[in-house]
């Protein structure tokens, strides 16, 4: 065996839990994970801003266990910033999709994320959310409340400030004739 591999045992106990969420997942599970996504895209269609992850294509339909929002033309930085304003509201939000150049396995090897520049793009804009069966309605409501109030308040403020440095530097020049 490489030495960069490694084993893992489920213990009996997750295996046992497995094993009955299983018997739930089709009629009860799924059907509530479903629920939550629709609730998110619902909320998040109405922003120009927003791409919203798909669902379903032809042969196959999501097991809807993640919501990868991705959030259009911000970088890793913005995405960080979006991160921490929505952290400050009291909701959790994750990254799930990290290229594997950037894994520590990877860089060993020679994998540099500067070859991968659509991997990277991808990374920089996805923020996940929270979708669990128990979340209720009003409870996704606060999670896209929270994501859109994020990301519109980054959006606004980095637009301001550009809107200043324009300003400035119009005023500058006027100064100079």
């Amino acid at each position: 065996m490489s030495e960069n591999t490694k084993s893992t045992c489920v213990p009996d106990v997750l295996a046992a839990i497995g094993v009955a969420q299983l018997k739930k997942y089709g009629t009860l599970i799924l059907q509530e994970r479903k629920r939550v996504f629709d609730l998110y895209t619902a909320a998040f269609k109405r922003y120009s801003w927003a791409i919203c992850p798909p669902f379903q294509k032809q042969g196959c339909v999501s097991s809807f266990h993640l919501y990868p929002l991705r959030v259009k033309d911000i970088d890793e930085e913005q995405r960080n910033k979006i991160i921490q304003k929505i952290s400050e509201k009291n909701v959790s939000v994750n990254v799930h999709f990290i290229p594997l150049p950037m894994l520590t396995i990877f860089k060993k090897e020679g994998y540099a994320i500067e070859d991968f520049p659509v991997a990277y793009a991808q990374y920089c804009n996805e923020i996940s959310l929270p979708i669990y069966p128990q979340l209720t309605d009003e409870q996704c409501k606060i999670v896209a409340d929270a994501v859109a109030m994020s990301v519109e308040e980054i959006f606004y403020k980095e637009l301001l400030l550009s809107a200043q440095i324009t300003f400035t530097t119009t005023d500058s020049i006027k100064k100079i004739f």
